[in-house]
């Protein structure tokens, strides 16, 4: 059975924000990642990460809840996550930019 994963606003109105599905069973754990915080304004995107007894940890942007990434090759349930998210130099058509690199553990 799908699970879905739903967001709200936070008091006082606790309006249904969005939803977000693909994940089989127990989720287990979520963060909030907003990249324009942790990545200096190198994107202006919310991401929800998720894991649970589907051995998956999933990546979602909160906006739309379109499923961007899914991590397989966990041996068992996931029920902690941590984000690490750092800035690389990249170059792309001759020129040198800043992009975001993200570590899921």
């Amino acid at each position: 059975e799908e699970s879905i994963t739903g967001v709200f606003d936070h008091p006082p109105s606790l309006e249904y924000v969005a939803k977000f599905t693909g994940h089989i069973n127990t989720i287990n754990c979520m963060i909030v990642v907003d990249d324009a915080k942790e990545a200096g304004e190198a994107f202006k995107t919310t991401y929800i990460f998720t894991g649970g007894y589907d051995h998956l940890a999933r990546c979602f942007n909160a906006e739309t809840g379109e499923c961007l990434a899914v991590y397989k090759g966990h041996a068992s349930f996931i029920f902690s996550l941590k984000i690490g998210i750092r800035m690389e130099k990249a170059k792309r058509n001759n020129e040198t930019y800043e992009e975001p690199k993200w570590s899921l553990y």
